[in-house]
């Protein structure tokens, strides 16, 4: 397999254990209320497919802060890192599908194995590890929130730093994940995506946003999938 191949996180290799408010969502709730003095301003945002510098920004002006700067959006970030080591505790992240197999297995097959998540990195080490699968990636492989408000620009940066470690300069990239958003990203950047519904996100939709392949899960059904975009 000459290819990059950058995983979403939420939805795609992670999900929660309980429902409701999650942890990466109190824990954004509790750093703009550090922020602003304001409570509760996550409940306003959406979160499905969005970058950590895209939601700092919308929940400082949600608390009145005008045109936030790049300080003020790292700081809220900052604060946000040190919530979710703390109520992430309460609140477990589980690997979806068979990661733990399937992985290693496409890295066997030639794949550079990375990131393309709107997570930044230290929320993206912390949700992974909470899971039980931090161990299957190189955190310097990916492009993660810090690096781009924009999903494409987080995207064509995790590429940059995947693209010396494949076979060859010309690698084919493959996105998978489980919103539009992360299909809209991929097409901006020339990749193709295979997409994994999650949530009130369906197949079709996934398909409709311009996704190469829709499969249920990270399963022996994604490197059949990776296989046919290749």
């Amino acid at each position: 397999m000459n290819c990059i191949l950058l995983f979403d996180i939420d939805g795609t290799l992670v999900s929660r254990s309980s429902t409701g408010r999650s942890a990466g969502v109190r824990a954004m709730s509790q750093a703009a209320y550090d922020m602003t003095g304001k409570p509760n301003l996550a409940d306003g945002i959406s979160f499905a497919g969005a970058t950590d510098l895209d939601v700092a920004r919308q929940l400082l002006e949600l608390g009145g802060v005008t045109s936030p700067t790049d300080t003020q959006k790292n700081q809220l970030l900052e604060y946000y890192v040190n919530h979710i080591h703390q109520l992430i505790e309460e609140d477990a992240y589980v690997a979806l599908g068979t990661p733990r197999t399937v992985i290693p297995a496409l890295a066997s097959l030639g794949a550079v194995i990375g990131l393309g998540t709107g997570n930044v990195r230290k929320g993206a080490e912390c949700k992974l590890n909470n899971a039980g699968i931090a161990d299957l990636f190189q955190f310097e492989l990916g492009g993660y929130g810090e690096d781009g408000e924009v999903r494409a620009d987080l995207l064509r940066i995790g590429v940059k730093r995947c693209r010396p470690y494949a076979q060859t300069p010309n690698a084919s990239v493959i996105v998978v994940g489980d919103t539009p958003r992360d299909v809209e990203a991929a097409l901006t950047i020339g990749a193709k995506c295979i997409g994994i519904p999650a949530g009130t996100i369906t197949a079709n939709d996934l398909y409709r946003a311009g996704a190469v392949h829709v499969v249920k899960e990270i399963s022996h059904e994604l490197i059949d999938a990776v296989k046919a975009v290749l």
